[in-house]
Parts: structure tokens; C-alpha cells; sequence
């Protein structure tokens, strides 16, 4: 399935639902960004969120290899389609990636489009993400991105997204995924999984918020351990509302793990 042919798809499910909420009805800013937890909460009923990665880099340097992937304006299209359930579309527009080999001498560089993610959220609690929330996500990935970009195949997998509330201004977030990616070998597939849990506070008016992530790729081939300690930074202007400028900075806790990883993103409701 083209890239353009599923955006165009989710569009054309958007235009098609109930009109939007009167402003005074809605929900406070919900955005997934920053940070690698999911939130709880569902876009307003008839309403559009886009969630965009200005930038996103992140490098790793281990035995003689070094490796930098960058993002460009990848970005996360979330409609509202009843007050407890929402579809989104995720998909970046170019990516880069370059290994160089410093012993062998040898750089290999790859760039463009990426995978489109079709995802949709269901709320179980408190789809407004107050109080304790929870949810989940099913979601497919459609092999759409270009050579040595794309994951090569279909995948899919689930998320379960839960938030509370811990009082004096704290909120807990906390995520567990399971996926179902394509091998590296190019033939079959196997598990991989997803744990994240972090704590936020305001600092005046950012949002601040700190996590730790963790997760196991089963590929045959080569399994691997990842985990990270993240810091996440977002703003929402007391003028606007509807938007939400953010930062984060992830670093690397094991050499499986890219050591840094700097981002910059902003959303809007509309």
C-alpha cells in the first residue's frame, strides 16, 4: 500500500465523521510527544491532532562503528472518531541513516521515506486522561519506505498506555508494548518488546518529565537489549491552547543502545 493511499484513506475517515466539539468542550492538550510512554487519553470527538518531529537525531559510537540516524518532520496524525476511540496515521517524510566503519575504512549511507503506521486507541478509563487512565492500541506497519530505511515487511503489534495521577502536581505514565517485526535476515518474523515508565511535574510553565525505557528484540539472527534514561520538556502557551512545543534528550544505558539521542517537535489541535 502506497504512503499517499493511506493518508489519503485516514482523510477521507475524518472528513467523514461527526463535526467538532464546541471549543469550550474540549480536553486539555493531549499530545504522545515527548518521550517514549504513550498516553492514556483520545483526541476530542471530530477533532484533528498533528504531532510533528522537526528534527530527530541520534548517534551511537561502538567498536570502531559509528552510526547517526536522522528524522525529518515526522509526523503523527490522531482523529478523534467517538469520545473514547481514535484512529492515527504515523509517517516520515525523510530519514537518513550512515554507518561508518572507522577500522574497515568503509561508510554506507541510506536515505528517504519511511514506514506508514495505521494505529487505533481505545479508551478503558477516562478517555480525558485524568484520574487513572488506561487504554489500548492495536497498530499495523505497512512496508512503504525506501531501501535501507523501511523494517522490509508488514509488522504490527499492541500497546497498552496507563497514566495516574499522583497528587502535589506528579503524574505517573507507564507503557508495555508487544511487537511483531520482520526478521533481519529477511524471512519470517519474531517478538519484541516494550517497557516505559516515568514521572512529570511542571517546572513553571514546562511540563517536565523524566523516563526510563527498556526493551528486547527476539530477532534470530541477533537479540538485543536496549534501554535508555530519558528527559522531556513540553510547553503549551497559555495563549494557545491547541499547541504544544517539546524537547527531549534520551541517552543510552547499555552499548546496545544509541549513547544520544536529541529531538524538537511541536502539535496542534485543530
Amino acid at each position: 500500500m502506497k504512503s499517499s493511499s493511506v493518508l489519503s484513506l485516514f482523510l477521507a475517515v475524518a472528513v467523514s465523521a461527526t463535526g467538532p466539539s464546541a471549543a469550550s468542550e474540549l480536553r486539555s492538550l493531549c499530545p504522545d510527544r515527548p518521550g517514549k510512554a504513550t498516553p492514556a487519553c483520545i483526541v476530542d470527538k471530530g477533532h484533528l491532532q498533528i504531532e510533528t518531529g522537526i528534527i530527530d537525531w541520534s548517534q551511537d559510537h561502538h567498536a570502531g562503528i559509528d552510526i547517526d540516524t536522522i528524522a525529518y518532520a515526522g509526523s503523527e496524525l490522531r482523529y478523534g472518531l467517538t469520545a473514547t476511540t481514535e484512529i492515527g496515521v504515523t509517517w516520515s517524510p525523510f530519514n537518513t541513516f550512515t554507518l561508518h566503519d572507522r577500522k574497515a575504512g568503509t561508510r554506507n549511507h541510506a536515505s528517504g521515506i519511511g514506514d506508514v503506521k495505521l494505529a487505533l486507541r481505545q479508551s478503558l478509563a477516562n478517555p480525558d486522561g485524568s484520574g487513572i487512565a488506561l487504554a489500548i492500541e492495536p497498530f499495523i506497519t505497512a512496508p512503504t519506505g525506501a531501501n535501507g530505511i523501511t523494517a522490509g515487511d508488514w509488522a504490527g503489534g499492541v500497546l497498552l498506555p496507563f497514566a495516574a495521577a499522583l497528587g502535589g502536581g506528579f503524574g505517573l505514565a507507564s507503557t508495555v508494548e508487544v511487537d511483531w517485526n520482520p526478521n533481519a535476515s529477511g524471512t519470517g518474523h519474531h517478538a519484541s518488546y516494550l517497557g516505559v515508565i516515568g514521572v512529570s511535574h511542571p517546572v513553571g510553565p514546562i511540563q517536565a518529565g523524566m523516563e526510563f525505557a527498556a526493551s528486547r528484540d527476539d530477532d534470530p539472527t541477533s537479540a538485543t537489549t536496549q534501554a535508555t534514561a530519558d528527559l522531556t520538556l513540553a510547553w503549551v502557551p497559555a495563549s494557545r491552547p491547541d499547541m504544544q512545543f517539546d524537547a527531549g534528550l534520551n541517552a543510552g544505558l547499555n552499548r546496545n543502545t544509541p549513547g544520544l539521542e536529541i529531538y524538537f517537535g511541536v502539535s496542534h489541535r485543530f
